[in-house]
Protein backbone atom coordinates (compact mmCIF):
# COMPACT_ATOMS: atom_id res chain seq x y z
CA UNK A 1 0.00 0.00 0.00
CA UNK A 2 2.84 2.39 0.79
CA UNK A 3 4.36 1.83 -2.67
CA UNK A 4 0.98 2.36 -4.34
CA UNK A 5 0.42 5.59 -2.41
CA UNK A 6 3.84 6.92 -3.37
CA UNK A 7 3.28 5.90 -6.98
CA UNK A 8 0.02 7.88 -7.13
CA UNK A 9 1.52 10.95 -5.43
CA UNK A 10 2.62 13.85 -7.68
CA UNK A 11 6.14 13.69 -6.21
CA UNK A 12 7.99 11.48 -3.75
CA UNK A 13 9.46 14.25 -1.60
CA UNK A 14 13.02 15.02 -0.63
CA UNK A 15 13.16 12.56 2.27
CA UNK A 16 11.82 9.60 0.33
CA UNK A 17 15.16 8.06 -0.59
CA UNK A 18 16.60 8.43 2.89
CA UNK A 19 13.50 6.80 4.37
CA UNK A 20 13.81 3.95 1.87
CA UNK A 21 17.45 3.34 2.80
CA UNK A 22 16.64 3.30 6.51
CA UNK A 23 13.68 0.96 5.98
CA UNK A 24 15.58 -1.55 3.85
CA UNK A 25 18.51 -1.53 6.28
CA UNK A 26 16.12 -2.49 9.09
CA UNK A 27 14.57 -5.22 6.98
CA UNK A 28 18.07 -6.55 6.25
CA UNK A 29 18.78 -6.64 9.98
CA UNK A 30 15.74 -8.83 10.59
CA UNK A 31 16.60 -11.18 7.74
CA UNK A 32 20.19 -11.42 8.95
CA UNK A 33 18.84 -12.80 12.25
CA UNK A 34 16.81 -15.39 10.34
CA UNK A 35 19.82 -16.36 8.25
CA UNK A 36 21.96 -16.72 11.35
CA UNK A 37 19.33 -19.17 12.61
CA UNK A 38 19.69 -21.10 9.33
CA UNK A 39 16.38 -19.99 7.82
CA UNK A 40 16.02 -18.69 4.24
CA UNK A 41 12.76 -16.82 3.50
CA UNK A 42 12.60 -17.43 -0.32
CA UNK A 43 9.43 -15.35 -0.79
CA UNK A 44 10.47 -11.85 0.20
CA UNK A 45 8.23 -9.14 -1.31
CA UNK A 46 6.52 -5.91 -0.21
CA UNK A 47 3.32 -7.77 0.70
CA UNK A 48 5.29 -9.78 3.27
CA UNK A 49 6.74 -6.70 4.96
CA UNK A 50 4.51 -5.06 7.56
CA UNK A 51 5.25 -1.71 9.19
CA UNK A 52 4.58 -1.88 12.93
CA UNK A 53 4.24 0.98 15.37
CA UNK A 54 7.29 3.18 15.41
CA UNK A 55 8.04 2.52 11.73
CA UNK A 56 9.51 -0.86 12.61
CA UNK A 57 9.37 -3.32 9.65
CA UNK A 58 8.29 -6.89 10.34
CA UNK A 59 8.98 -9.65 7.81
CA UNK A 60 6.08 -12.11 7.73
CA UNK A 61 4.91 -15.22 5.87
CA UNK A 62 7.76 -17.68 6.25
CA UNK A 63 5.56 -20.34 4.67
CA UNK A 64 8.11 -20.98 1.92
CA UNK A 65 11.09 -20.68 4.22
CA UNK A 66 13.70 -23.41 4.06
CA UNK A 67 16.23 -24.50 6.62
CA UNK A 68 19.79 -24.24 5.33
CA UNK A 69 20.94 -27.60 4.02
CA UNK A 70 17.48 -28.79 2.91
CA UNK A 71 17.74 -29.51 -0.83
CA UNK A 72 14.00 -29.90 -1.51
CA UNK A 73 11.63 -27.26 -2.84
CA UNK A 74 8.45 -26.48 -0.96
CA UNK A 75 6.41 -28.31 -3.59
CA UNK A 76 8.35 -30.95 -5.46
CA UNK A 77 8.86 -30.03 -9.12
CA UNK A 78 7.49 -26.49 -8.75
CA UNK A 79 9.02 -23.07 -8.24
CA UNK A 80 8.78 -21.59 -4.78
CA UNK A 81 8.28 -17.86 -4.46
CA UNK A 82 6.66 -14.92 -6.24
CA UNK A 83 7.94 -14.51 -9.80
CA UNK A 84 8.74 -10.77 -9.79
CA UNK A 85 10.95 -11.08 -6.69
CA UNK A 86 12.66 -14.40 -7.42
CA UNK A 87 16.40 -14.66 -7.75
CA UNK A 88 17.89 -16.15 -10.95
CA UNK A 89 18.74 -19.36 -9.11
CA UNK A 90 15.15 -19.66 -7.93
CA UNK A 91 13.84 -19.14 -11.45
CA UNK A 92 16.22 -21.82 -12.68
CA UNK A 93 14.76 -24.10 -9.96
CA UNK A 94 18.19 -25.01 -8.65
CA UNK A 95 17.82 -27.45 -5.78
CA UNK A 96 21.49 -27.35 -4.84
CA UNK A 97 23.36 -24.16 -4.00
CA UNK A 98 20.33 -22.08 -3.01
CA UNK A 99 21.44 -20.11 0.04
CA UNK A 100 20.75 -16.89 1.92
CA UNK A 101 21.95 -14.80 -1.03
CA UNK A 102 18.68 -15.52 -2.80
CA UNK A 103 17.03 -13.33 -0.15
CA UNK A 104 19.67 -10.66 -0.81
CA UNK A 105 18.53 -10.55 -4.44
CA UNK A 106 14.85 -10.39 -3.47
CA UNK A 107 15.49 -7.55 -1.03
CA UNK A 108 17.41 -5.81 -3.80
CA UNK A 109 14.28 -6.05 -5.96
CA UNK A 110 12.24 -4.57 -3.11
CA UNK A 111 14.77 -1.73 -2.81
CA UNK A 112 14.59 -1.14 -6.57
CA UNK A 113 10.79 -0.94 -6.45
CA UNK A 114 10.91 1.48 -3.53
CA UNK A 115 13.42 3.69 -5.32
CA UNK A 116 11.72 3.73 -8.73
CA UNK A 117 8.11 2.88 -7.75
CA UNK A 118 8.06 0.20 -10.44
CA UNK A 119 9.14 -3.43 -10.65
CA UNK A 120 12.49 -4.12 -12.30
CA UNK A 121 11.18 -7.13 -14.20
CA UNK A 122 7.79 -6.93 -15.89
CA UNK A 123 5.99 -8.87 -18.56
CA UNK A 124 2.64 -10.11 -19.77
CA UNK A 125 3.37 -13.69 -18.71
CA UNK A 126 5.35 -15.39 -15.97
CA UNK A 127 7.70 -16.81 -18.60
CA UNK A 128 8.57 -13.32 -19.80
CA UNK A 129 9.27 -12.20 -16.25
CA UNK A 130 11.46 -15.22 -15.53
CA UNK A 131 13.38 -14.75 -18.77
CA UNK A 132 14.11 -11.14 -17.83
CA UNK A 133 15.30 -12.14 -14.36
CA UNK A 134 17.80 -14.57 -15.87
CA UNK A 135 19.05 -12.53 -18.85
CA UNK A 136 18.04 -8.85 -18.64
CA UNK A 137 19.49 -6.00 -16.61
CA UNK A 138 16.85 -3.58 -15.31
CA UNK A 139 17.20 0.14 -16.09
CA UNK A 140 19.41 2.07 -13.70
CA UNK A 141 17.19 3.66 -11.01
CA UNK A 142 18.80 7.04 -11.68
CA UNK A 143 17.46 6.92 -15.24
CA UNK A 144 13.92 6.44 -13.99
CA UNK A 145 14.15 8.81 -11.03
CA UNK A 146 16.55 11.69 -11.55
CA UNK A 147 16.63 12.51 -7.82
CA UNK A 148 17.60 8.96 -6.82
CA UNK A 149 21.06 9.05 -5.19
CA UNK A 150 23.70 7.36 -7.31
CA UNK A 151 25.05 5.43 -4.31
CA UNK A 152 21.68 3.82 -3.67
CA UNK A 153 21.47 2.77 -7.30
CA UNK A 154 24.92 1.16 -7.01
CA UNK A 155 23.95 -0.64 -3.79
CA UNK A 156 20.76 -1.86 -5.43
CA UNK A 157 22.69 -3.10 -8.47
CA UNK A 158 25.11 -5.10 -6.33
CA UNK A 159 22.27 -6.75 -4.42
CA UNK A 160 20.62 -7.69 -7.72
CA UNK A 161 23.64 -9.22 -9.42
CA UNK A 162 22.73 -12.28 -11.50
CA UNK A 163 25.59 -14.25 -9.97
CA UNK A 164 25.18 -14.91 -6.27
CA UNK A 165 28.95 -14.64 -5.80
CA UNK A 166 28.86 -10.99 -6.91
CA UNK A 167 26.11 -9.96 -4.48
CA UNK A 168 26.52 -8.89 -0.88
CA UNK A 169 27.78 -11.88 1.06
CA UNK A 170 25.19 -11.33 3.79
CA UNK A 171 22.28 -9.16 4.83
CA UNK A 172 24.59 -7.58 7.40
CA UNK A 173 26.90 -6.38 4.62
CA UNK A 174 23.87 -5.10 2.68
CA UNK A 175 22.62 -3.12 5.69
CA UNK A 176 26.11 -1.81 6.46
CA UNK A 177 26.48 -0.32 2.98
CA UNK A 178 23.07 1.34 3.25
CA UNK A 179 24.08 2.90 6.56
CA UNK A 180 27.36 4.10 5.06
CA UNK A 181 25.29 5.97 2.50
CA UNK A 182 23.08 7.42 5.22
CA UNK A 183 26.17 8.55 7.13
CA UNK A 184 27.67 10.13 3.99
CA UNK A 185 30.53 7.66 4.06
CA UNK A 186 32.03 5.90 1.01
CA UNK A 187 30.11 2.72 0.19
CA UNK A 188 31.89 -0.54 -0.55
CA UNK A 189 29.82 -1.39 -3.63
CA UNK A 190 31.33 -0.20 -6.90
CA UNK A 191 29.53 0.53 -10.18
CA UNK A 192 30.33 -1.97 -12.94
CA UNK A 193 33.37 -1.06 -15.01
CA UNK A 194 33.74 -1.28 -18.81
CA UNK A 195 34.85 -4.92 -18.70
CA UNK A 196 31.95 -5.96 -16.46
CA UNK A 197 29.47 -4.09 -18.65
CA UNK A 198 30.93 -5.77 -21.73
CA UNK A 199 30.62 -9.21 -20.14
CA UNK A 200 27.01 -8.51 -19.15
CA UNK A 201 26.23 -7.31 -22.66
CA UNK A 202 27.75 -10.48 -24.10
CA UNK A 203 25.63 -12.62 -21.79
CA UNK A 204 22.49 -10.72 -22.80
CA UNK A 205 23.35 -11.01 -26.49
CA UNK A 206 25.14 -14.36 -26.90
CA UNK A 207 24.43 -14.68 -30.63
CA UNK A 208 25.68 -11.24 -31.59
CA UNK A 209 28.70 -11.38 -29.27
CA UNK A 210 29.71 -14.83 -30.59
CA UNK A 211 29.44 -13.67 -34.18
CA UNK A 212 31.38 -10.50 -33.36
CA UNK A 213 34.15 -12.54 -31.73
CA UNK A 214 34.39 -14.81 -34.77
CA UNK A 215 34.44 -11.76 -37.03
CA UNK A 216 37.27 -10.11 -35.08
CA UNK A 217 39.34 -13.28 -35.18
CA UNK A 218 38.70 -13.64 -38.90
CA UNK A 219 39.64 -10.01 -39.47
CA UNK A 220 42.93 -10.46 -37.61
CA UNK A 221 43.82 -13.62 -39.53
CA UNK A 222 42.90 -12.17 -42.92
CA UNK A 223 44.78 -8.95 -42.18
CA UNK A 224 47.94 -10.89 -41.33
CA UNK A 225 47.63 -13.03 -44.45
CA UNK A 226 47.03 -10.04 -46.69
CA UNK A 227 49.90 -8.16 -45.07
CA UNK A 228 52.26 -11.05 -45.73
CA UNK A 229 50.95 -11.60 -49.28
CA UNK A 230 51.10 -7.91 -50.14
CA UNK A 231 54.70 -7.54 -49.04
CA UNK A 232 55.85 -10.82 -50.56
CA UNK A 233 53.96 -10.60 -53.82
CA UNK A 234 54.45 -6.96 -54.68
CA UNK A 235 57.72 -6.12 -53.04
CA UNK A 236 56.23 -3.84 -50.43
CA UNK A 237 53.34 -2.35 -52.38
CA UNK A 238 51.65 -0.59 -49.45
CA UNK A 239 48.86 0.84 -51.63
CA UNK A 240 47.82 -2.65 -52.67
CA UNK A 241 47.98 -3.83 -49.06
CA UNK A 242 45.74 -0.99 -47.86
CA UNK A 243 43.20 -1.73 -50.59
CA UNK A 244 43.10 -5.41 -49.78
CA UNK A 245 42.97 -4.82 -46.02
CA UNK A 246 40.04 -2.41 -46.42
CA UNK A 247 38.19 -4.87 -48.61
CA UNK A 248 38.75 -7.73 -46.15
CA UNK A 249 37.59 -5.53 -43.27
CA UNK A 250 34.29 -4.70 -44.95
CA UNK A 251 33.84 -8.31 -45.97
CA UNK A 252 34.46 -9.57 -42.43
CA UNK A 253 32.02 -7.06 -40.99
CA UNK A 254 29.38 -8.16 -43.49
CA UNK A 255 30.04 -11.79 -42.56
CA UNK A 256 29.76 -10.96 -38.86
CA UNK A 257 26.46 -9.18 -39.39
CA UNK A 258 25.05 -12.08 -41.42
CA UNK A 259 26.21 -14.60 -38.83
CA UNK A 260 24.62 -12.64 -36.00
CA UNK A 261 21.31 -12.48 -37.83
CA UNK A 262 21.38 -16.22 -38.45
CA UNK A 263 22.32 -17.10 -34.89
CA UNK A 264 19.72 -14.77 -33.40
CA UNK A 265 16.73 -15.68 -35.54
CA UNK A 266 17.22 -19.16 -36.93
CA UNK A 267 17.05 -22.64 -35.33
CA UNK A 268 20.31 -24.13 -34.10
CA UNK A 269 20.24 -26.95 -36.63
CA UNK A 270 20.81 -24.35 -39.35
CA UNK A 271 24.11 -23.27 -37.79
CA UNK A 272 26.38 -25.71 -39.73
CA UNK A 273 24.65 -24.77 -42.98
CA UNK A 274 24.99 -21.07 -42.18
CA UNK A 275 28.69 -21.45 -41.36
CA UNK A 276 29.41 -23.27 -44.61
CA UNK A 277 27.36 -20.87 -46.71
CA UNK A 278 28.83 -17.71 -45.21
CA UNK A 279 32.36 -19.11 -45.37
CA UNK A 280 31.97 -20.04 -49.03
CA UNK A 281 30.53 -16.63 -49.87
CA UNK A 282 33.30 -14.90 -47.98
CA UNK A 283 36.04 -16.88 -49.72
CA UNK A 284 34.45 -16.20 -53.11
CA UNK A 285 34.12 -12.47 -52.45
CA UNK A 286 37.65 -12.08 -51.15
CA UNK A 287 39.05 -14.24 -53.97
CA UNK A 288 37.34 -12.26 -56.69
CA UNK A 289 38.30 -8.98 -55.04
CA UNK A 290 41.89 -10.17 -54.84
CA UNK A 291 41.88 -10.95 -58.56
CA UNK A 292 40.34 -7.59 -59.42
CA UNK A 293 42.91 -5.59 -57.49
CA UNK A 294 45.99 -7.76 -58.01
CA UNK A 295 45.98 -8.31 -61.77
CA UNK A 296 46.01 -5.41 -64.17
CA UNK A 297 42.87 -5.48 -66.32
CA UNK A 298 41.90 -3.00 -69.00
CA UNK A 299 38.75 -2.10 -67.09
CA UNK A 300 38.92 1.30 -65.41
CA UNK A 301 39.49 1.40 -61.65
CA UNK A 302 35.99 2.72 -61.09
CA UNK A 303 34.56 -0.52 -62.49
CA UNK A 304 36.77 -2.50 -60.15
CA UNK A 305 35.53 -0.50 -57.19
CA UNK A 306 31.93 -0.85 -58.31
CA UNK A 307 32.16 -4.62 -58.71
CA UNK A 308 33.91 -4.92 -55.35
CA UNK A 309 31.09 -3.01 -53.65
CA UNK A 310 28.56 -5.22 -55.40
CA UNK A 311 30.27 -8.33 -54.10
CA UNK A 312 30.35 -6.98 -50.59
CA UNK A 313 26.71 -5.89 -50.75
CA UNK A 314 25.73 -9.43 -51.73
CA UNK A 315 27.02 -10.63 -48.35
CA UNK A 316 24.57 -8.39 -46.51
Amino acid sequence: EAIRDRREAPSVGRTHYREVAELVARIADGLEAAHQAGVIHRDLKPANILIAEGEVPKVTDFGLARVTGDTHLSVEGELAGTYHYMSPEQVAAKRIGLDHRTDVFSLGVVLYELLTLRKPFEGDTSQQVMQQIITEEPPNPTRLRSQCPRELAVICGKAMEKSADRRYESMAAFAADLRRHLANEPILAKPPGPVTRAVKWARRNPAVSSAAAVGLVALAVVSLLLFWAGLWGKGGDWVLWVRLWGTSTLTTLALTHSGAMVLARKPLWLLPVAVLATTATWVLAVGLTWVLWTFRFDAPTVWKVGLTCLLLASLG
